[in-house]
């Protein structure tokens, strides 16, 4: 009877030292899995980030190129042939002195 005794005691410490054992590997699989999570969410919002500014200069760009068909189209209504050439040489000149300032 006393062997079955210590048997029985064996048995529980060999199952108590198991449930220690998967509660410490269950809290390192969730700070794993937090620590992952954290990465996750730190890659996305750099990507959103990132998307954002590629759209706000994508729309930039786009914004002026319409600006430019619209002045061109508005010049080329409105303004005879001398005066756009004279806009057009003045404008040149202000864009190569604004290249050699820079």
């Amino acid at each position: 009877e006393a062997k079955i005794k210590d048997i029985d005691k064996e048995r529980l410490e060999i199952l108590e030292a198991a449930r220690l054992k998967a509660s410490e590997e269950s809290k390192l699989i969730l700070e794993d899995a937090k620590v992952e999570a954290e990465d996750i969410k730190k890659r996305s919002l750099e990507s959103v980030s990132a998307d954002k500014k590629r759209l706000k200069e994508e729309t930039r760009i786009y914004i002026i190129e319409l600006a430019a068909i619209m002045a061109q189209k508005y010049i080329t209504q409105n303004i005879d042939d001398e005066t756009q050439d004279r806009i057009f040489q003045e404008s040149l000149a202000k864009m190569e002195e604004a290249k050699w300032q820079s």
